[in-house]
């Protein structure tokens, strides 16, 4: 029987390396179980200091071969392509970028450039003498470019026994229009196997334990492996070449444009289909007296379930995503993308402690901040909002710090984006969330009287006759939108408004998941998040500098103007290494 394996290269100290070999069976690509009793061992990485030696990267890839050859022995098969995901040589002396990388450029798909021979010769030099000298193996420099030399002695060795192709799981994450959550995460994890589940056939029902038993990797490993062994399965008439064949060319399905659109709208379906099973799961759960049961929905644990999350790998992708937005939405950038969506009235009570944490009571400590504030506010400013205005207060409490209720959005997606990368995220990704406002409104009046609704911005009430309450509260999970009347100059130039909870008994994300389940989940995502790539940081914040969205023009005065002079700095920095890095494609 035929079947096409794919290999995740992989050399880290005494990790397998991930392969799956696959073969059609009934219309189903189904991989065959390598890690079954039976089934051999693949190979182990050394770390990335041996890449340094030559003998053991050609062993390495002669343990390969024999492993594959095994393979084929142990389950009856015979292996008739592989597909690899590494580059399969250097570049060009010459060249600034490999054609199957100036490829990816067009598409839009970020990746790292592949050095030539004579950068290899230097960076081989600077690694031996980072080592030499007493560095530490977890900050070889280029780390990220010498595992490319395993990838070229496994393509040198592997070609002279089968057909080899190169790919990156990442380009075909794109071609499925899979690419909105990184594989590293469940979401994302499920969303690229489902779409290749499409056109494998496997598995009938996407689960990431099926991953367990095709390789030796992590799920994402093993992920990427199927779909790298998918490619080598398909003839060439449905494989796409990105760059110039036969050599120079990362392959990717054939995917019409119409099945791709398909695949993004049954994201959207899929996202109200699951979340309904959620909602279901939970009201379950909670109705019952089990608190194993309870646990997953516990605080704002199933937050996660309730956000459609995209991923942008370029200043394009960004575009296409904010050009996609029908109706009158919010955002909200913010640095990493793990974090969630949090008030700083609710950080600053949280009371962490070994098993959990706790908040003390939101609604007196906010009575008691803004008590405070009003009355010595006037020490400090000389124009300040009217007794009643309780908004304009809880905006100036806001901007000079204090902890409130109100989380900050902005009606630009582009000023949110310049947020989200003010400073260098310390993650992988920086995030961009987006909201239905139209929604907020109308799911608003759906849960409480419009006369409650309205009295968030007009009401007070008095206790004792010398203190004033925060916006009034409700017994339902309501979120309204906040346009303080007295508005400063930051929030004019940000397009600023707020978002606030009427229910202090819970958090902001606890309120916005009741208001999506109550009464019914939304046929269509209103909350959702767009991750982006933080190598596009200066990318992003030059686009953005070209549209006058800076920090000077968003923070009038001169912090602003001081913290745009450290961003102008930041981008000439890039510009220079960019020209270094050309010049020496040039050797």
């Amino acid at each position: 029987m035929d079947a096409y394996a794919g290999i995740d290269i992989a050399f880290a100290k005494k990790k397998l390396l991930p392969v799956s070999v696959c073969a059609w069976r009934d219309g189903v690509l189904e991989p065959l179980p390598l890690r079954s009793a039976t089934a051999p061992l693949p190979p182990q990485g050394s770390g990335n200091a041996k890449i340094l030696d030559d003998a053991i990267v050609k062993e390495f890839a002669e343990l390969t071969v024999r492993y594959l050859r095994d393979v084929e022995r142990t389950f009856g098969v015979t292996i008739r392509r592989i597909a690899i995901d590494a580059p399969s040589d250097p570049k060009v002396n010459g060249a600034t970028r490999r054609e199957a990388e100036k490829g990816l450029d067009r598409k839009k798909i970020s990746c790292i450039s592949t050095p030539n021979a004579n950068q290899f010769g230097k960076i081989r030099d600077k690694a031996k003498a980072h080592l030499a000298n007493g560095g530490e193996e977890s900050r070889l420099p280029h780390a990220n470019q010498l595992w490319m030399l395993v990838g070229f002695d496994l393509f040198r060795r592997l070609r002279q026994e089968w057909e080899c192709l190169e790919v990156f799981p990442q380009a075909i994450a794109v071609t499925l229009g899979a690419n909105g959550v990184h594989k590293t995460k469940e979401e994302g994890l499920l969303s690229q196997l489902s779409a290749a589940a499409r056109f494998t056939g496997w598995p009938t029902i996407p689960d990431p334990r099926c991953l367990n038993q095709i390789g030796y990797g992590r799920h994402h490993d093993n992920l990427d492996a199927y779909l790298a062994a998918w490619v080598a399965s398909l003839d060439v008439k449905d494989r796409e070449p990105i760059g110039i064949p036969p050599n120079d060319v990362i392959w990717v399905p054939r995917v019409p444009v119409e099945q791709q659109i398909q695949q993004k709208m049954a994201r959207s379906c899929n996202w109200s289909q699951q979340l309904q099973q959620v909602a279901t799961e939970w009201k379950m759960a909670m109705a019952g007296t089990d608190r194993v049961a309870q646990e997953p929905f516990l605080g704002d644990r199933p937050f996660g379930k309730f956000v459609f999350t995209e991923h942008a790998g370029s200043w394009s992708d960004f575009q296409k995503w904010v050009d996609g937005m029908e109706g009158s939405w919010g955002f909200r950038g913010q640095r990493e993308s793990s974090w969630s969506l949090e008030t700083s009235l609710d950080r600053a009570v949280r009371v962490e402690y070994e098993n959990g944490y706790h908040h003390l009571d939101r609604d007196s400590e906010q009575d008691e901040l803004l008590f405070r504030f009003r009355q010595q506010a006037h020490h400090y400013i000389s124009h300040f909002p009217a007794v009643e205005d309780l908004a304009s207060w809880l905006a100036i409490m806001q901007h000079h710090g204090v902890p409130t209720r109100l989380l900050d959005w902005t009606k630009s997606a582009y000023v949110a984006s310049y947020f989200a990368f003010l400073e260098e995220p310390y993650e992988e990704t920086c995030a961009v969330w987006a909201i239905n406002l139209d929604w907020i409104d109308s799911r608003g009046h759906e849960l409480v009287s419009l006369e409650t609704v309205i009295s968030v911005m007009q009401s007070i009430q008095t206790n004792g006759g010398n203190r004033y309450s925060s916006i009034p509260l409700t017994k339902e999970p309501v979120i309204v939108k906040v346009d303080p009347l007295r508005a400063n100059q930051r929030m004019i130039a940000q397009q600023g408004f707020f978002l606030c909870r009427l229910l202090h008994e819970a958090s902001f994300c606890q309120t916005l998941m009741r208001m999506i389940m109550t009464p019914e989940v939304p046929n269509v995502p209103v909350l959702k998040k767009l991750t982006v790539d933080k190598n596009l940081r200066i990318e992003f914040l030059k686009k953005l500098r070209e549209m006058n969205i800076h920090a000077g023009s968003l923070f009038p005065g001169l912090d602003g103007f001081a913290q745009s002079l450290r961003h102008e700095l930041e981008i000439k920095v890039d510009d220079a290494r960019q020209v270094d890095e050309d010049e020496a494609g040039d050797m």
